[in-house]
């Protein structure tokens, strides 16, 4: 009778963790651990600069004003630092935003005397240079406020410290800027996330209005220069500090923020087509944070959205990519594709005590070679190197240390210099 119930429990048990696998298989999260990225920071500005490719300026951290810029390349997942010989002074609480034809435009920020500017500048990746771009009318000093790529060439601004609650737009052909009025529009803020969301119209969700955090949803349209509050049935709760991406279509997801004193790292889609907010549910998720970046890396509908940095406890440096799962599939879950090498899912799978990791990599490849194995979490547990006689390595579900890690979802990468692709597995105790 006694083994009767232990059996009815097992398969019990089995069904519910291989469910869990159906429910858990669609990760986008991905911490992509490039090497040599920028040191840690928050309040920087970041966005898209061409198919593929992020640009990143300023910041700060502990007393340090950056005044560097950065090229993330998904595809490669590297950082490398441009060193243009014209940039925009070290500051903090800028805004840039893709212009179009490879360009980059940021306006205003805060230096280190929290002095805002009215300064703006094109950034040329085919030159890799600043140039400052003079106009004969310009919005107020700003820092807190949030900008867009809107289409044909223009870029949205809107907010600011404290209460603004202008609308302006540069248009990048004939480096102008214009005021637009129009009523209803959204009501002063700062801190909050905006993005492009296709058609020639941009996103605007929440940010702090008048000293009290707000969950409002915000459409500007650029064919009749107009805001229009969207009201969904389920947004995100009131947050300030969010992260927001264009996700190709009509889409954007959302990442984070806070409501003092709490943090967030929830993530959640908005669909235009059903003015309606989904929360997506990930296994990995970057740990709760404000005052991060968290951009597209294209316009296409292909491209991985990409995270970097922001505060936690203390700032921080973390790269991440979302997508693969439910969002901008791939084949295979992989997020750097090549024909050169392959990883195999593990057997067993669920797996109790060990399990084999299969994987097929060009002989003059393996000395780059690695399997990198996290938690739920993010966090890197165990690491294999890849010598030349290996196709396949034993997990037996131990830490760094040999100790026993707990029942869960984990995920083990197979690493050959830039190259990445990454399967999920299960641990069962």
């Amino acid at each position: 009778m006694k083994s009767l119930k232990l059996l009815i429990t097992n398969i019990v048990v089995l069904i519910c963790l291989f469910s869990a696998i159906q429910l858990f298989a669609e990760d986008d999260w991905t911490n992509q651990e490039p090497v040599d990225p920028p040191d840690a920071r928050r309040d920087h500005a970041m966005c898209s600069i061409s198919e593929g490719k992020v640009l990143l300026f300023g910041g700060y951290t502990s007393g340090t004003f950056y005044g560097d810029t950065w090229l993330y390349e998904v595809n490669e997942n590297t950082w490398t630092l441009q060193n243009p010989t014209t940039s925009p002074s070290p500051r903090q609480l800028s805004a840039i935003a893709y212009a179009g034809d490879d360009k980059v435009m940021l306006y205003s920020g805060e230096d280190s005397d929290y002095t805002e500017y009215t300064d703006t500048w094109i950034y040329d990746l085919s030159d890799n240079n600043w140039m400052e771009i003079t106009t004969d009318t310009t919005p107020l000093p700003l820092s807190m406020h949030e900008m867009a790529y809107i289409g044909e060439n223009k870029v949205l601004l809107f907010g600011g410290q404290y209460t603004n609650e202008e609308t302006w737009i540069f248009n990048s052909i004939d480096n102008t800027w214009s005021q637009i009025s129009t009523n209803p529009h959204p009501s002063g803020r700062w801190y909050h996330g905006m993005s492009y969301i296709g058609d020639n119209k941009v996103l605007l969700f929440g940010g702090n209005a008048g000293g009290t955090d707000v969950n409002d949803t915000w459409l500007f349209a650029l064919n009749d220069y107009s805001w229009t509050e969207m009201n969904p049935d389920n947004s995100p709760s009131i947050r300030a500090l969010p992260g927001i991406s264009y996700l190709g279509g009509d889409k954007v997801v959302l990442f984070g923020g806070t409501a003092w004193p709490s943090n967030f790292n929830d993530t959640w889609i908005y669909d235009l087509s059903e003015n309606n907010w989904i929360q997506d549910e990930n296994t990995i998720n970057p740990e709760a944070r404000m005052r991060h970046k968290f951009c597209e890396s294209g316009f296409s509908g292909t491209s991985y959205p990409v995270l970097f940095g922001g505060l936690i406890s203390d700032e921080v440096n973390d790269t991440w990519t979302f997508g693969g799962g439910d969002y901008l599939e791939t084949d295979d879950e992989v997020i750097h594709t090549s024909s050169r090498i392959h990883l195999g899912q593990n057997y067993p799978n669920p797996f109790r005590f060990q399990t084999i990791i299969s994987y097929d990599i060009a002989h003059q490849n393996k000395k780059h070679a690695e399997i990198l194995i996290y938690n739920s979490k993010g966090q890197k547990v165990n690491r294999f190197s890849i010598n030349d006689s290996q196709s396949s390595i034993e997990w037996s579900g131990l830490d760094w240390n040999n100790r026993p890690l707990s029942s869960g979802v984990y995920l083990y990468k197979l690493k050959v210099g830039n190259e990445v692709l990454t399967r999920k597995m299960m641990l069962i105790r």
